[in-house]
């Protein structure tokens, strides 16, 4: 148990950085992503990200709204099968789906 508790931590780390990483290539490309290699910058500027803080906050918070708004999208369709349940005199408690 403990040695997948380390092994989910070390995934997890290795997630985050790569993700870090490609964050880091859409706002600004003249970072030099294979540093430990070469340090020859990519030359493309793709300028995905804003660098200013107030529209870096504007992307983040866009795509913040839409995932929340997905999520509920997603619950409520996941929620449109009611369940009913019997009267306490009916035996059994049974779900019974509807959707």
């Amino acid at each position: 148990m403990r040695t997948r508790r380390i092994a989910l931590a070390l995934v997890a780390s290795l997630v985050s950085l790569l993700v870090h990483d490609v964050l880091d290539l859409a706002q600004a490309t003249d970072r030099a992503p294979w540093w430990p290699l070469t340090d020859r910058p990519i030359g493309i500027d793709l300028g995905l990200i804003p660098g200013n803080l107030l529209g870096e906050a504007a992307v983040f918070g866009g795509l913040l709204l839409a995932f929340f708004v997905l999520r509920h999208a997603t619950q409520h369709w996941a929620c449109q099968g009611t369940a009913i349940l019997p009267k306490s005199g009916e035996g059994h408690a049974r779900w019974v789906w509807f959707g």
